[in-house]
């Protein structure tokens, strides 16, 4: 069974604006009965009846509920890219788990590398005096692909530890001067300007 629609105060006052004036219109024609409608007609004044008649559609149109259009979802955000991104968006839900989750069918235990053990950070402070250190960071049960982060600061690798990271979360770091080199490029370009021009010096 359809609902009726809920009405808004404008809307009820409106129709009931709406209902006075018919009622107004009918009692006006038809309580002296077919013979008030025929002296209109003698008098002229037919063209009240279809004039009354156009006023109660409009008015009816016009204060009829209106179908409410469906809003899109937001867009979720894109996953942080750097630390001023990771800073922006706070703490990650970590997926359905939220962070929460330990299936201890997993096999936890003390053997595994600590990413947070002073021996791992060590090594990551020193890599970060001698250029940015690239994370990789896998979301244990979180649904969702990994983040990649470039750092050049310690503090900041830290502060990212300690609000993004979650019990059995996974993590990759790589130097990026021994990884990321001329001779190794991808590819590498200039972007050119409106005459598909590049300059071939230019400081950088």
């Amino acid at each position: 069974m359809a609902q009726r629609p809920n009405l808004k105060p404008n809307q009820l006052v409106a129709r009931g604006v709406l209902i006075l004036l018919v009622c107004a219109v009918l009692v006006w024609m038809w309580l002296p009965g077919i013979k008030g409608a025929f002296a209109l007609i003698a008098r002229g004044q037919w063209y009240w009846i279809p004039i009354s008649a156009l006023i109660g559609v409009l008015l009816t149109w016009a204060t009829w509920p209106k179908k409410k259009t469906s809003e899109c979802p937001p867009i979720p955000s894109t996953p942080p890219r750097s630390p001023r991104d990771w800073k922006a968006h706070g703490p990650d839900s970590h997926g359905p788990s939220g962070g929460k989750l330990i299936v201890e069918s997993d096999d936890w235990s003390k053997a595994g590398v600590d990413i947070s053990s002073p021996d791992v950070l060590a090594k990551i402070q020193a890599a970060l005096e001698h250029g940015p250190v690239i994370l990789e960071h896998w979301f244990y049960y979180g649904s969702r692909s990994p983040d990649r982060i470039i750092f050049e600061d310690y503090e900041e690798f830290l502060s990212y530890l300690k609000s993004h990271a979650r019990p059995g979360d996974k993590f990759f770091a790589w130097s990026w001067p021994g990884l990321c080199r001329d001779d190794n490029a991808l590819v590498s370009g200039k972007y050119p300007d409106e005459k598909g021009r590049t300059p071939r010096r230019g400081a950088y």
